[in-house]
């Protein structure tokens, strides 16, 4: 049995691309940015000192030009394991939320673990928008492009939108070059704001049909918004329920 050290590495930054040329089996310093900081930093000869190769092979599988930096890690533990015994543990690579990835080390003799916090930068081909566009606005062919993109810190909260989005509609103000995600974009809404609607009000025994404006805009059907019948001085909640109708129960 041999006592093992495992020292830390906060700060390091790797560059997958480098990494993934040279097997898992050789010293892990060797491919990092920093070699002078590895050198002192990381452990070699060990499957453990590997990690970083597993996790650059996951995720480079996905992404391009993809770069791991160790944030936070643990306070330095010791595990005993076999020299001899190339099965030292089993190591988790976490999934990536805003940018940053848990990975765990865990010895197979006895129950220690080790740990440590990854930020992640990640590129993809996204949809980015060209230029600023107003909240509401139609989505021309003009105001959008493919870029490469780092997406890391969208992993997990967002969703960037793999079809066009031309012809969509801004949910929000949008800036130049922001990677366009679901939560930005929609269909055009079947009611706008200011639209003139038809305002259905019923109950089990009467329906009845008015027309009138809308407060707010109505994304899909199912959503609530303010509507006025004309001639009415006061507000009332009505439900968006087709295109430019909305429905109000009494």
């Amino acid at each position: 049995m041999a006592s093992l050290l495992l020292g830390a590495a906060v700060g390091l930054t790797l560059q997958c691309s480098q990494m993934l040329q040279v097997p898992p089996d050789q010293q892990l310093a060797e491919h990092a940015l920093n070699p002078v900081e590895a050198q002192s930093n990381l452990i070699k000869n060990t499957e453990y000192d590997n990690w970083p190769y597993y996790v650059c092979n996951k995720y480079t599988q996905q992404y391009y030009n993809v770069r791991l930096k160790v944030l936070k890690q643990s306070n330095n533990t010791t595990i005993e394991v076999k020299t001899s015994n190339k099965s030292l543990g089993q190591l988790e690579i976490g999934e990536v939320l805003a940018g940053r990835a848990k990975i765990q080390w865990h010895a197979n003799t006895g129950t220690k673990k080790y740990l440590w916090w990854i930020q992640i930068q990640a590129q993809q081909d996204v949809w980015v928008f060209r230029h600023n566009l107003n909240i509401e606005e139609k989505i021309k062919k003009s105001d959008i492009k493919k870029s490469r993109s780092d997406v890391a810190k969208l992993l997990g909260v967002q969703t960037p939108t793999k079809e066009s989005p031309a012809g969509k509609i801004t949910r929000r103000t949008v800036r130049k070059g922001a990677i366009i995600t679901e939560n930005l974009i929609s269909p055009p809404p079947l009611i706008r704001k200011n639209d003139a609607i038809n305002i259905i009000a019923s109950n089990a025994k009467i329906t009845l049909s008015s027309r009138g404006i809308a407060l707010n805009t109505g994304w899909k059907a199912g959503e609530h918004i303010q509507v006025k019948v004309n001639g009415a001085t006061e507000a009332i909640r009505a439900t968006v329920s087709g295109k430019k109708t909305a429905h109000v129960d009494i």
